[in-house]
């Protein structure tokens, strides 16, 4: 897949705030100090037993897990190494850790290990309700962690910018600040937890297409499917408007009237007006919707009129 760059989120931590770090186990015992061992036993236990701190989706990072959804895992000790899965399909068991569902203790599909954080996929078939979660590290198991898997948890990545990850159709460029959605486009988004898949004749994953909202108002979603290649990974596509303004464009997907939802998503928009950049933001020329314009001083000391997206990252020049 071109432009956007999933390694963030599939071979490694899905928040670079999460650092992997080894863990180091006090040696009560000279003689196994001496050998170099990694571990203690008090009264025949092993005291390395896996903590399970929360299970997240890897998108939102919100409890909100679905059938075949790509799952965070984080807390201590839940790996005695740092390590990427580095085949497909994925392994059921990377760095001596399995990752275990009730009721029927299957395993799940491992994408990245580490001592704080795993990032794995649950199961398809994985019927809805209260499922308990454990982690085996080197045959010692956890406590068990209650998740609620629902019929749908959407949930849509989000790049280090803080805009959703999307890219334009059909050449798919990955849209920034700097290369902005326009009216009539059409795009592809990128995320996880929309649900059971059913097979097509053409040997895609074929799921439930959302229902997408543009601003609060219904957009036309055109379709959403497994990423053929990416474990975990769904993806949908959506046609926007032709009457779309320029700004910072707030987009929900939803099933079930709204009764499962992602969280906001981001993506900017231009409409008939050619871009530069400035110090990071996009300075654009054109007229902006109405309100929150602001006077503040452009490159050279000029001063123009602007107008600012909700989390600051957008900047619009207004002509004077």
């Amino acid at each position: 897949m071109r432009g956007f760059e999933l390694r963030n989120h599939l071979a490694g931590p899905t928040d670079r705030r999460m650092k992997a770090t080894v863990g180091r186990f006090a040696l009560a015992l000279g003689f196994l100090a001496a050998l170099g061992a990694f571990e203690k036993r008090a009264h025949g236990q092993q005291t390395h037993q896996p903590l399970i701190a929360d299970v997240v989706n890897s998108a939102s990072f919100a409890p909100n897990l679905a059938p075949g959804g790509f799952v965070t895992l984080t807390g201590s000790d839940l790996a005695p190494c740092s390590e990427a899965a580095n085949t497909m399909p994925l392994p059921l068991e990377i760095c001596q850790t399995k990752v275990v569902i009730t009721p029927d203790g299957r395993l799940l599909k491992l994408h990245y290990v580490s001592p704080e954080q795993i990032n794995a996929v649950l199961p398809e078939d994985l019927n809805s309700g209260f499922h308990d979660v454990y982690v085996a590290r080197d045959g010692v198991m956890s406590k068990a962690r209650t998740v609620e898997i629902k019929d749908h948890a959407p949930g849509i990545f989000v790049m280090p910018c803080g805009l959703a990850a999307v890219q334009r159709w059909p050449d798919y460029q990955t849209l920034t600040l700097s290369a902005p959605a326009k009216p009539a486009d059409v795009l592809v988004f990128y995320g996880t937890g929309l649900g059971k898949a059913e097979k097509s004749e053409a040997g895609l994953q074929l799921l439930g297409v959302p229902d997408v909202y543009l601003n609060g108002k219904s957009v036309k979603a055109l379709g959403a499917a497994k990423h053929p290649r990416y474990e975990g990974l769904d993806v949908f596509t959506v046609e926007l408007p032709g009457d779309l303004a320029t700004g910072i464009a707030n987009l929900l997907a939803c099933y079930e009237s709204g009764r499962y939802c992602s969280e906001v998503a981001e993506l900017p928009v231009v409409k008939g007006a050619t871009v530069r950049t400035f110090g990071g933001r996009l300075l654009q020329s054109g007229k902006p919707a109405k309100g929150v314009q602001f006077a503040v001083k452009g490159p050279g000391g000029s001063v123009g009129s602007y107008i600012s997206s909700n989390n600051g990252n957008l900047l619009i020049e207004v002509p004077r």
